[in-house]
């Protein structure tokens, strides 16, 4: 059909030529000869024209192709883009609740070690103060004792220097003075000797390490009841003072400023025990203080 149509438009177009050369032979009396030769230029026209009409549309169409190609990529890469945006749109909240989750830890951490600070300046200010306390309360303690220690050194010191004679001397004494009995009596209840008689407290003083063991003996053994004991039996006594217990005997001289000085500093010590076991206290709560310190 295509084909009939052109062959159809080609001899309208030739007759029409053909008619427009009569017409020109009447109107202007020129005669134009149209030959087979014309009709082949005529053909071979239409044919040039039908090709570059062809090579334009396939161009225009090849152009018009790569459009669409190019939109269909463009889809694709929009509908790509889209599905990575929906992703990225979900991993950037994701993100944003990290971010608050950090932003509300952090800013938890810094009022959290703002409140470690405040108490480390409170921990510190507290520390420094039970310091100070410990060392009043120590010094108020040790006073008194510092200045018991020096005369019970002493009486240590003169017991020390008890000729060893004088002891059997006294031993050798069946009935000693009263102030003798009393000395020794008083001496070795403090050494924890049960039975005060004489003929016990004889055997007592002339044993190897009687004055080793005066020497080095414990205040801390004497009890309150004890120290109430020799004062009621022996201290209580008019006539039981040094110098009547040195006149009777070198070597009671000496034992009784001892025990007189032991007496003393056990009583030093009882009084400041309650002291000492604040202080001991007061010592624990600044190493617990000082330990919370180091961990704020």
């Amino acid at each position: 059909h295509h084909e009939d149509a052109v062959i159809s438009s080609l001899v309208v177009a030739h007759r029409s030529v053909d008619e427009a050369n009569k017409l020109l032979v009447k109107q202007q009396g020129r005669q134009n000869y149209v030959t087979p030769r014309h009709y082949l230029d005529l053909i071979k026209h239409f044919v040039d024209t039908v090709n570059d009409k062809r090579a334009e549309l396939q161009e225009q169409q090849l152009h018009l192709n790569m459009g669409l190609q190019k939109l269909n990529e463009t889809r694709t890469q929009v509908a790509e883009l889209q599905d990575s945006l929906a992703i990225k749109r979900v991993e950037l909240e994701e993100k944003r609740k990290e971010a608050d989750i950090k932003l509300k830890k952090m800013v938890n951490d810094q009022q959290i070690a703002e409140v470690h600070r405040k108490e480390a300046i409170e921990l510190k200010e507290e520390a420094e103060q039970k310091s100070i306390i410990i060392e009043e309360e120590r010094a108020i303690a040790n006073e008194d004792l510092m200045k018991a220690e020096p005369a019970l050194r002493e009486a240590e010191s003169a017991v020390d220097g008890i000729d060893p004679k004088q002891l059997a001397y006294l031993k050798s004494l069946p009935k000693p003075p009263p102030v003798i009995r009393y000395t020794f009596g008083a001496v070795c209840l403090l050494l924890g000797l049960k039975e005060l008689t004489w003929p016990i407290v004889r055997k007592k003083i002339v044993e190897r390490d009687f004055i080793s063991s005066i020497i080095n003996y414990n205040t801390n053994a004497i009890s309150s009841r004890m120290r109430d004991r020799i004062q009621s039996e022996y201290l209580s006594k008019e006539e039981f003072t040094y110098d009547r217990a040195m006149n009777a005997s070198s070597a009671c001289g000496p034992l009784y400023t001892w025990m007189i000085a032991q007496l003393n500093y056990s009583d030093i010590l009882h009084r400041v025990k309650p002291l000492r076991k604040k202080v001991k206290k007061l010592e624990k709560e600044a190493e617990e203080t000082e330990e919370k310190l180091s961990s704020v």
